[in-house]
């Protein structure tokens, strides 16, 4: 039986993939990996092993994963689980296999890894909660994402719309039912955020920057609900549906004020 699993990176030189399959090859690796390459390389990633594809897919991320998805079209009903990650997510194996085993095991239509304290982030929902193994929510970002095959055939459309795919997250939740236990954020198998918003290489190849993507953003989500959490999931299997799962991280925002005084747009990942 195939891996369940396919995890696409929209990635360019640049890229942090090797840490997500290093050392996992062969039988081990519950997810087969494909690189969606935006980067101008005739041959980028020398050292790719055999088992990793790569489609040379250009220009701005969501028409470029749309592209991508059109050339994995008949490989994709084979998998059960479709995740898709921005190059400047740090995270070792461990810590994806982790993420796949709780996201089967709540059968989201839609989940994100959360993200480490120490993150660049948008949105203080998705910063780590250790308390949870995971929260149900009205809101998944499009920095890592893992789609359910059936919830991805419906919205894969959407890919089309526009260039950044911001907004694309609200339009998601907007689509996904049951409400209140369709999107999820794990809490027990955090990643990195290693790079400001709007400074990292997807930007670059895409007409406008930030400032069109700020613009999909409002045309694609008129009704933008602020992001919550309904329930969390906790370590034992036990749900809280308590007010302070929505509590904000106060520490976390003044780290990412002090980080924008300094102007400090990246970070280093932990070593090995």
């Amino acid at each position: 039986m195939g891996r369940q699993v396919l995890l696409i990176g929209r990635v360019g030189e640049q890229s942090m993939h090797r840490h997500w399959i290093a050392n996992a090859s062969g039988e081990r690796r519950v997810f087969d990996l494909h690189l969606s390459y935006y980067g101008a390389e005739a041959s980028p990633f020398p050292d790719r092993g055999p088992d990793v594809t790569l489609t040379h897919d250009p220009g701005a991320k969501f028409p470029g994963l749309s592209v991508c998805l059109d050339k994995l079209d008949k490989r994709l009903p084979s998998y059960k689980w479709i995740c898709f990650v921005d190059d400047d997510i740090w995270a070792t194996y461990g810590v994806w296999e982790k993420f796949f085993a709780v996201v089967e095991q709540l059968q989201p239509n839609l989940a994100q890894p959360a993200l480490k304290r120490g993150s660049f982030y948008s949105h203080d929902i998705t910063l780590e909660r250790p308390a949870y193994m995971a929260r149900w929510t009205n809101f998944v970002e499009i920095m890592n994402f893992c789609f359910s095959r059936d919830f991805l055939s419906r919205m894969r459309p959407s890919f089309k719309t526009n260039e950044s795919g911001w907004g694309l997250d609200y339009y998601w939740a907007q689509h996904a039912a049951p409400a209140e236990r369709s999107l999820a954020i794990v809490d027990s198998a955090p990643v990195l955020h290693t790079r400001a918003v709007g400074r990292g290489g997807l930007y670059a190849v895409m007409a406008g920057g930030v400032s069109a993507a700020r613009e999909d953003r409002v045309a694609l989500a008129a009704v933008k609900p602020r992001p919550k959490a309904f329930a969390g999931v906790r370590h034992d299997g036990t749900i809280d549906t308590h007010a302070a799962l929505n509590r904000p991280l106060y520490l976390q925002n003044r780290i990412s004020k002090l980080r924008k005084l300094l102007r400090i747009y990246s970070v280093q990942p932990p070593a090995g």
